[in-house]
């Protein structure tokens, strides 16, 4: 009699180590993937905006490099903009005063932008919005 209940607690047991090997390996796999898309290179090839010791620019990513450098192409800088109270929002919702920005001329091709602080994905209502801005120039 003791044998059989001890035969019934140990499957218990067994049932209830393998239920929670079996969440943490869930959240693992979770944990895995949600790393795997906070990272920087999920951006690459998307339009994003960059906060650099260069300065601000808004281009599509490239490539990341060691040591927070990044590259971009078809980027502008973005040297002043008005209707957006941050990167963030200017990322998500664009500017609603293009009139006021002053973003010079897009560079066609690649720039190598040191000491990145954020790489931020835009929205592409965002983007359109960005790229709309006319060209800002002191000529």
């Amino acid at each position: 009699m003791v044998f059989i209940i001890l035969m019934i607690e140990r499957k218990k047991m067994i049932r209830e180590m393998l239920i929670v090997f079996f969440a943490i390996f869930a959240l693992c796999l979770y944990i895995y993937k949600l790393k795997n898309r906070m990272s920087s290179k999920y951006l690459i090839g998307k339009y994003v905006i960059v906060r650099s010791r260069a300065g601000i620019f808004a281009g599509t990513l490239c490539c990341i490099e060691e040591k927070n450098n990044v590259v971009i192409k078809n980027s502008r800088r973005l040297k002043y903009w008005d209707g957006a109270a941050s990167l963030s929002e200017l990322s998500q919702k664009g500017v609603s005063r293009p009139e006021n920005c002053e973003f010079p001329a897009e560079i066609p091709t690649a720039e190598w932008l040191p000491d990145v602080i954020e790489v931020i994905e835009c929205l592409p209502e965002a983007e359109k919005s960005i790229k709309a801005v006319e060209v800002w120039t002191n000529h």
